[in-house]
């Protein structure tokens, strides 16, 4: 289905002539989603990928913003790396002795408030993008305001 680019009206297919106003038709025909500044992306798919995915960025490639998911995926997966390596090293702690568990425990607290921050980054921006698609404050890559639910 195609519109006027002039009026919005909607356009017979084949047709040369807006009915509506006479504007001719071009070969490029917009829609009013277009005409109006609101993006083809579907909120429903941001706001669910947000909820449920957001600290890894999907939501974010759904939207064409490939930095920021790249940037949160990097930092997901780094969080949980230090994540591992401090659970690792406080277990490690039952089997060492002297300095060794000194070095162990300064190491596994160091990686756990690493972990802590690095997975906190990515979640608080995943929770602040489902609040901006709950309030229509939501853009694409080409800067187009998501509405439209589905």
């Amino acid at each position: 289905m195609s519109f006027c680019s002039k009026c919005g009206a909607e356009l017979e297919e084949n047709s040369k002539f807006c009915a509506s106003c006479g504007t001719p038709v071009s070969s490029e025909v917009s829609t009013p989603a277009e005409t109006e500044g609101v993006s083809p992306k579907k909120k429903l798919p941001a706001f669910l990928t947000a909820i449920l995915v957001g600290n890894v960025g999907v939501n974010d490639f759904y939207l064409g913003h490939i930095g920021r998911g790249v940037f949160k995926a990097i930092f997901t997966v780094l969080g949980y790396i230090f994540y591992a390596i401090g659970i690792g090293c406080c277990f490690g702690i039952e089997n060492s002795y002297g300095t060794e568990e000194t070095v162990l425990l300064i190491v596994g607290i160091f990686s756990l408030v690493n972990a802590v921050i690095f997975l906190l980054v990515p979640s608080i921006m995943a929770l602040v993008d489902w609040i901006k698609t709950l309030c229509n404050k939501t853009v694409d890559k080409n800067g187009l305001i998501v509405k439209n639910w589905v």
